[in-house]
C-alpha cells in the first residue's frame, strides 16, 4: 500500500486534501505535482501563520450582523449592505461592493460558491418576506423560482430567531420553536414544523446539510440540555439522534444556551486553489459560560441512523468536543490565533458570525496565508 501511494501523485492529493479536511478548488491549470506543493505550501503557512497578504477590514458600527463565508466577509447595517472578497494565492485582489437596501434588513444569510444571498425583513401584516440576489450584482437570483418568497408569521409576538442556508433549502427558525424550511429553486415551503417538538421547545437551530438539522436545548426550563438530530425530505421528519449535555445545576450555574455554525458552501469556491470540506465545518455551542466546539464530521455519521439514539455526555462529550472558557462579553463569536514568535503579536479573528450590533467600531484584520480558502475555520 505504501509503496503505491509514493507511486501515484494522485493518490497523494487525495489523501493530504482529506488530512487537511479540504477538497481540490477551481484552478484547472494546475497539474498534479502543483497541486500537491501548493496544497504543502498552504499548510506550512497556517502552522507558521506566514501571511502572504494582510488587509484591514473596518466593522461598521452597530451592524446589525456579519457573516465571513467562502472567503467573502459581509455586514448587514440598517439600510446597506457590503459585501468584501478576501484575497487568496488564486486571485490576489481585493473586491469591497456597498449597496443600499431599500427598507429595513432583519437578518442575511449567503454561499459565495452558489453567488446567492438572502435578505430577511418583516412586512407591513407581520410576513416574513425573503429576497434572493445575486451576490456579485445584488440583481434578482437567476436559478430562484422566484426572487422573493413570503412567509406569514402565526403570531405578532412571533420574532425570527435564526436564518441558514445549505444548497437548495433556506431556514427560518422562531423564537416560539417555530421551523419554516424552504427549497428555493422551487419557491415553495418544504417542511414547517409549528412549535410541537415534545415536550419542550428548542432555543437554537442550524441546517447540518441540504436533508438534515440539530436542534439545542437548554436555558432555565431545561434541566437536561441537549443537541437534536432530525433529517427530512418533503414534509417527512426523522428524529434519529440526541446528544445529552452535562446537567444544568439550577441557580449555580449560568443558564445561558445558545448555539452557532459556521457557514455551508455548495461547491468549492471558484478562482481558490482548495476550499474547506462541508465536513470539517464547526458546530458550537455556548453553554455553562463556555464555548464547545464539535466537528461536522461527528454529527453526521449520526445521519445513517433509521430510528432515534440517545447518546450519554460522557459517551461521546469529552471526546469529540473541544472547550474554550468565555474570554469576554464582546457579542461577536470570535476565535483568535495568535502568532508565537515576533515582537507585533498578530492577532487573527478566524470567525466573526454574529446576529448582534457590535459596540462600536472596529478594524478587523483579515490575513491570507498562502492559500486561505476560508479563514473561518482553523
Amino acid at each position: 500500500m505504501s509503496l503505491a501511494i509514493d507511486g501515484s501523485m494522485e493518490l497523494q492529493v487525495v489523501i493530504e486534501l482529506w488530512a487537511d479536511g479540504m477538497v481540490a478548488g477551481h484552478l484547472p491549470n494546475l497539474t498534479i505535482a502543483e497541486t500537491l506543493d501548493a496544497l504543502y505550501e498552504r499548510r506550512r503557512a497556517w502552522l507558521g501563520l506566514n501571511w502572504s497578504s494582510r488587509i484591514e477590514l473596518e466593522v461598521k458600527p452597530w451592524p446589525r450582523a456579519c457573516r465571513l463565508t467562502g472567503g467573502v466577509f459581509a455586514q448587514l447595517c440598517d439600510t446597506s449592505f457590503t459585501a468584501t472578497w478576501l484575497p487568496s494565492a488564486g486571485n490576489p485582489m481585493t473586491r469591497t461592493s456597498t449597496v443600499v437596501l431599500g427598507g429595513t434588513v432583519s437578518h442575511f444569510v449567503m454561499d459565495p460558491t452558489q453567488d446567492l444571498v438572502v435578505f430577511v425583513h418583516m412586512g407591513t401584516y407581520n410576513e416574513v418576506n425573503m429576497n434572493c440576489r445575486s451576490l456579485s450584482s445584488l440583481e434578482p437570483y437567476p436559478l430562484a423560482a422566484s426572487p422573493m418568497v413570503m412567509v406569514y408569521s402565526m403570531d405578532w409576538n412571533e420574532h425570527i430567531s435564526a436564518v441558514d442556508l445549505a444548497g437548495d433549502v433556506l431556514s427560518l427558525f422562531f423564537d416560539k420553536g417555530r421551523l419554516v424550511l424552504l427549497n428555493w429553486g422551487e419557491g415553495a415551503v418544504s417542511a414547517g414544523i409549528d412549535g410541537d417538538f415534545p415536550p419542550k421547545r428548542p432555543v437554537s437551530f442550524s441546517l447540518l446539510s441540504p436533508r438534515a438539522f440539530i436542534l439545542g436545548y437548554g436555558g432555565n426550563m431545561e434541566p437536561q440540555p441537549r443537541l437534536e438530530i432530525w433529517t427530512f425530505e418533503g414534509y417527512i421528519q426523522n428524529h434519529i439522534a440526541t446528544l445529552q449535555l452535562p446537567e444544568l445545576v439550577r441557580n449555580v450555574e449560568d443558564p445561558y444556551f445558545a448555539t452557532y455554525t459556521t457557514g455551508f458552501c455548495a461547491i468549492p469556491g471558484a478562482g481558490r486553489q482548495f476550499s474547506k470540506s462541508n465536513d470539517e465545518r464547526l458546530f458550537v455551542v455556548f453553554f455553562l459560560s463556555k464555548h464547545l466546539f464539535v466537528h461536522f464530521r461527528y454529527l453526521l455519521q449520526y445521519l445513517a441512523n433509521r430510528g432515534p439514539v440517545v447518546v450519554p455526555w460522557y459517551e461521546w462529550g469529552p471526546q469529540h468536543t473541544a472547550r474554550m472558557l468565555k474570554l469576554s462579553d464582546h457579542p461577536y463569536q470570535r476565535r483568535s490565533v495568535k502568532k508565537k514568535q515576533g515582537t507585533e503579536g498578530d492577532v487573527i479573528d478566524v470567525e466573526s458570525d454574529s446576529e448582534h450590533g457590535g459596540d462600536g467600531e472596529d478594524d478587523a484584520g483579515a490575513q491570507d496565508p498562502a492559500d486561505d480558502d476560508s479563514c473561518d475555520d482553523l
